[in-house]
């Protein structure tokens, strides 16, 4: 028995960083192994993009800057007439009371759909396969031939309709 690896099973060893280069690298991992850093740094890309943007447009009322931004932010937090809590509270309260109107309106929406014939037939149409369109053409074909408008043009002929019933 020949006792050399065999070729495809040699794992080269690769030269390990030393000296300076080493704890550079290892500091380098361990500080963007952290989701906390690399949030951070998102979050200064962003600023940096903004106010790079903002300077660029030049114009402060459509886009102001960051600095123009968070100086008036805290001008508005330590206003004495509190209006920005007061706007925060109205908005978040619009907001909610919206959502809950549209869930409820949702919520009825589904019932009578479930509880209906027609919501059924409804729900069916909507939601069907598209490369089922049998039950599709029945209906279609059925619903213009008893209101006289055959589906195909031609007096009352359904022919085009390759699944009447």
């Amino acid at each position: 028995m020949n006792s050399a690896p065999r070729p495809h099973y040699i794992v080269e060893q690769q030269s390990q960083p030393v000296g300076l280069e080493a704890i550079t690298r290892s500091a380098w991992h361990w500080l963007f192994d952290r989701p906390l850093v690399r949030q951070l740094g998102v979050v200064i890309l962003l600023c940096l993009l903004w106010e790079v943007t903002a300077r660029q447009a030049n114009a402060p009322l459509l886009l102001p800057t960051l600095g123009d931004t968070l100086v008036a932010l805290r001008d508005a937090m330590v206003a004495p007439q509190g209006d920005l809590l007061a706007h925060l509270w109205e908005s978040l309260r619009a907001l909610c009371t919206g959502f809950a109107v549209g869930s409820v309106i949702a919520t009825l929406l589904v019932i009578l759909a479930i509880n209906l014939r027609f919501g059924e037939t409804l729900l069916g149409t909507i939601t069907s396969d598209p490369g089922d369109q049998s039950a599709f053409r029945r209906n279609l074909a059925r619903h213009h031939h008893l209101l006289g408008n055959p589906v195909s043009g031609g007096g009352g002929d359904v022919s085009g309709v390759s699944q009447c019933a």
